[in-house]
Order: structure tokens, then sequence, then C-alpha cells
């Protein structure tokens, strides 16, 4: 009589096998895993640049008057004085016509921080000071975060910002480039 079974050789072949599925199955798991941090990583750094700027251009659009430091990391700004009335149609306060100035105001990149001055408020935090794209021209120089530019006849401010925040072992960053053109400036 015959008994049933695996031999030694068929125990190994086969546990092999499961343990190279396995072994393969938590190597996928873990690189997508960490494809996973990037990413999420990217969206944050967008997202939080996004709304910084997109808070520095709804202020600088109706600004008046621009002037920005020789190193381009800070940026002062005058917005029209408003009326003490409220408008009953739209329920704001409108601009004392004809334009006049109101008090300055600034945003600044201090120790990586985008700073609202007049607030305090952190808008963008880790900003990098020198560009980190190893494929970018400007690699490891310094960059001006607010340029003065003009389009048209309009003046404009351009803000650029990269940001970069150190993921396991490699640095993600995130470059981000817009433009506000001034409604009241001159």
């Amino acid at each position: 009589m015959r008994k049933r079974g695996f031999t030694l050789l068929e125990m190994l072949v086969g546990m092999s096998i499961f343990f190279l599925l396995v072994g393969g199955l938590m190597s996928l798991w873990v690189t997508s895993f960490r494809f996973y941090n990037y990413t999420d990583t990217d969206i944050d750094l967008s997202q939080s640049n996004s709304m910084g700027m997109r808070k520095i251009c709804e202020k600088l659009r109706s600004a008046m008057a621009i002037e920005i430091t020789g190193d381009g990391k800070t940026l002062y700004y005058t917005l029209p004085r408003l009326s003490d009335q409220v408008d009953p149609t739209t329920g704001e306060r409108e601009y004392v016509q004809p334009l006049t100035a109101d008090v300055e105001r600034s945003f600044s990149v201090v120790d990586g921080q985008l700073v609202d001055d007049e607030t305090g408020e952190v808008l963008v935090d880790e900003i990098s000071a020198v560009d980190p794209d190893p494929g970018s021209t400007q690699y490891g120089q310094e960059y001006a975060p607010f340029q003065l530019t003009t389009i048209g006849s309009r003046r404009a401010v351009t803000i650029n910002l990269i940001t970069r925040r150190t993921v396991g072992p490699t640095d993600r960053y995130v470059r981000m480039k817009t433009t506000a053109i001034l409604r009241n400036g001159s």
C-alpha cells in the first residue's frame, strides 16, 4: 500500500514559491506607500502655495502703489482708503473717490515663511531660500519671491515660491508662480 503526501522537495519548492510571492507583494506595498507619501506631500505643498498666493493676489489687485525691496523678499503695498459708510446694495464699504492712499502694508519672506505683516499670519511655510531643483538653470542660487513687472500698460507683481519638504530619504519641492495685476495702481 502506497501512502499519499508531499515529499520534502515538493514542500521546499512550494514554500519557496509562497515566500517569493509574499516578498513581492510586500515590496509592492512598501513602494506604493512611499509613492503615496510623495504624492500626499506634493499636494499639501501645492495647496499651501496656492492658498497663500490667492490671499496675496486678492489684496494686491486693489493696491494703489507697490514697492519691493532689493532682494525681492519684502513687498510693500498701499490700498485705497475705504469710506466709513456701507453701500446699501452690496453691504460693503466702497473706496473713497477720488482714490486716496491708506496705510502701507507688507508681505515678507523670513526664515522660510511668507508672512502677512499686518496680521502676523503665516501664509506659506517651508519656503526654500535657494532653487533646489538640480534640473533648473538657477539650481542652488537664491531667487526673489516678489518681482515687479508690467503687463501692457498695467503694473503687476510676479510671485514665485518654491517650497521644500523632506520625505524619507528624498526632498520634495513644489514650484508655483503667479502674477497679480494692479487695478488701481500706477
